[in-house]
């Protein structure tokens, strides 16, 4: 765990719980090693503490509402068809990662490999998206508005979100560089999960593009990414 960027900055108790937090996932959740996958212990323990550090601050019982985290070797194909919004059915898409609000989770080993080895275009982290997704999903549904602690207003993280969505939106239809995945003008759930991809992963750059996210999600996360890494903070 210590080799990995993500880590660089935890202290010495953060590091500390979030094994713990790691090896109760493990315990607690069904893990599915599908399609010959095979995972040693500290790969084990590697995947389990990328699950949980969106939650470092929050607890495990963040994750209460889902028990399965399925492991392919690399991308699948879900076995259903999709519906688009003219409803129009299209075969299903290949995918690197995937959840559903109760579960399960999927991922592909070999793109947590690649995210680990910082081999993207943007910033990414499978695994952190789709942990991301069963936030944002504990009361039901994803829609970009996860369960928010007391102290957060609604109103503040409608406001940021929704106008950082929508210029990212108009960035994508007029083919503007984009510092964070196109991807997350799909929907509202798609944004929240690329920027809390990019908070943890590359977080200078969600900052600089999109201060007002970066800093709702220091107060969401309890977590300062770029205070930690030594580049500053949303606060100062």
């Amino acid at each position: 765990m210590g080799r990995v960027a993500l880590f660089a900055g935890l202290t010495d108790a953060e590091c500390l719980r979030l094994r713990q937090f790691a090896e109760l996932f493990l315990h607690e959740k069904n893990l599915d090693l599908v399609g010959g996958v095979r995972l040693d212990e500290e790969q084990r323990l590697l995947l389990a503490a990328l699950a949980c550090l969106p939650i470092l601050s929050l607890g495990m019982d963040a994750y209460d509402h889902w028990e399965t985290l399925i492991v392919y070797p690399g991308k699948f194909t879900p076995g259903r068809s999709e519906v688009d919004e003219a409803g129009v059915v299209h075969p299903s898409q290949s995918r690197v990662g995937e959840a559903w609000p109760n579960g399960p989770v999927i991922v592909s080993w070999r793109d947590v490999e690649r995210d680990l080895a910082g081999d993207w275009d943007y910033p990414m982290n499978v695994v952190i998206h789709e942990m991301c997704h069963q936030l944002d999903g504990r009361h039901g549904g994803f829609d970009g508005m996860p369960v928010l602690p007391s102290g957060l207003d609604p109103r503040d993280w409608i406001r940021e979100f929704t106008a950082a969505f929508t210029a990212l939106r108009q960035a994508v239809k007029h083919r503007h560089e984009s510092f964070i995945d196109p991807y997350a003008g799909e929907s509202p759930a798609e944004f929240f999960a690329v920027a809390c991809e990019s908070f943890f992963v590359a977080p200078e750059c969600l900052a600089e593009g999109y201060p007002g996210v970066y800093a709702l999600l220091t107060l969401y996360f309890r977590q300062d990414p770029l205070a930690r890494l030594g580049r500053g903070s949303s606060k100062s």
